[in-house]
């Protein structure tokens, strides 16, 4: 099939529903319009629009995570000559970590999906390339979705990310700081793994699983009830030394010592390799949690958007 004509074999059709409810659901929840996590352009369909780019720029993709795996796609069915650079030896980014769990495991067949259109769109993908300001010369663009680096308090910790990603196993009494989907995931795969094991979740807010999509938050709650997961809400850390001091309600409490501690207390952009390609004057955008740290669907519509505009 010729370069021009790719934009005639569009099969958004053939992306797996994975059940995530984030934007089908979620979205209206928010009464805002309802649309899907891989598929942008639903709810959407009057305002983006797939046409031939009348450009001949070379694209460069700097993350293999499901945002720039998306905007690869798309420059791609768009004609566009592109290639995508992903630092570690797998695909997915965030979504690996995301489908760790049993009842989203679902969620891989988005990268799953992602990873075949590559192939059928014959996309050059570089595994184990950290890319570096001088591997850009030969790219009219470079899309930066890089990721972020997940917040420690020192460069030993524990962080949810390093469970999920299999970097960590823990295991006894465990204490994970943060309660947001991300803490609360962690908790649940701890569980999963190991039947002895047995949680206490620190969050400062008044409900865990913050971000969840609301259709999915029974679910969850009701495998959390199952489980050896204790949730200790409206509660900040104070300390780790000479046992866990919290305060709660004003009040200063020692919940005495855990085995270990995994710290889910958020991520933070790395915009670095943006600003330094950026300085060279090439054309450079910056999405996904390299950008703002948020969900699949802002980084797959903000990808797509990029790329609709090439």
């Amino acid at each position: 099939m010729k370069k021009g004509n790719k934009i005639l074999a569009v099969t958004l059709s053939a992306a797996l529903a994975a059940g995530c409810l984030a934007g089908c659901v979620g979205q209206q929840t928010k009464r805002l319009c309802g649309t899907c996590v891989i598929n942008p352009f639903c709810g959407h369909e009057m305002e983006m629009k797939i046409e031939p780019s009348t450009s001949n720029k070379k694209v460069m993709i700097v993350g293999g995570g499901i945002g720039g795996l998306s905007a690869a796609r798309m420059c791609s069915l768009r004609g566009l000559d592109v290639e995508v650079f992903e630092k570690s030896g797998v695909l997915g980014g965030q979504i690996n970590l995301a489908s760790k769990i049993t009842p989203k495991k679902e969620m891989h067949k988005w990268i799953d999906y992602l990873e075949s259109e590559c192939q059928r769109l014959q996309i050059p993908v570089h595994l184990n390339h950290e890319v570096k300001v001088s591997d850009v010369h030969d790219f009219d663009v470079v899309l930066v979705c890089n990721g972020s680096i997940p917040n420690r308090p020192n460069e030993n910790a524990c962080t949810a990310h390093d469970i999920l990603g299999d970097k960590v196993d823990v295991h006894g009494n465990i204490l994970v700081v943060g309660g947001g989907m991300v803490g609360v995931e962690a908790s649940e795969y701890i569980c999963e793994k190991h039947s002895d094991a047995h949680v206490t979740i620190l969050e400062m807010k008044k409900n865990i699983d913050d971000g969840e999509s609301p259709a999915n938050l029974v679910s969850t709650m009701t495998r959390i009830q199952s489980l050896p997961i204790k949730a200790l809400t409206e509660t900040k850390l104070i300390s780790v030394e000479d046992g866990v001091k919290v305060e709660k309600g004003g009040e200063i409490q020692n919940l005495g010592k855990f085995d270990f501690i995994v710290y889910a207390t958020g991520s933070k952009p790395d915009p670095s390799l943006y600003e330094a390609i950026r300085e060279t004057g090439k054309e450079t955008y910056l999405f996904g949690d390299a950008s703002s740290v948020a969900q699949a669907l802002e980084a797959v519509r903000d990808g797509v958007n990029i790329a609709l505009k090439l």
